[in-house]
């Protein structure tokens, strides 16, 4: 008996077809603006994470995520990271590597 693999159900947006035709853009999908979390003290540093998360067009575009106005990492598709927080209040925002477009800031509160 084989195992078949399964089709994926839709193209990956890298695919030349999806390409964006429009002008770049960026935008932050999470954390949301104004959230509030809980950091406990307790919970290993790997645990104690935010999903940072950007719609970027073009997808092929790598993504500079910026905490309190550091660069902290590079990603490329699907333009993802987890980031370890530190109690108090932190600005957010992702920078297209090679494009001057920036996503709006967006701030979260980490209370202790």
């Amino acid at each position: 008996f084989e195992r078949l693999e399964l089709a994926p159900r839709q193209e990956s947006p890298l695919c030349a077809s999806h390409r964006a035709e429009g002008p770049p853009s960026i935008a932050i999908r999470e954390p949301k603006n104004r959230v509030r979390f809980l950091f406990d003290p307790d919970t290993p540093a790997e645990y104690s994470t935010i999903r940072l998360s950007a719609k970027v067009s073009p997808a092929t575009e790598d993504v500079v995520w910026i905490v309190d106005g550091t660069p902290v990492a590079r990603v490329s598709y699907p333009h993802e990271l987890r980031w370890s927080f530190q109690p108090g209040t932190h600005t957010i925002q992702a920078a297209m590597e090679h494009r001057p477009q920036l996503s709006p800031k967006v701030t979260v509160v980490v209370e202790d």
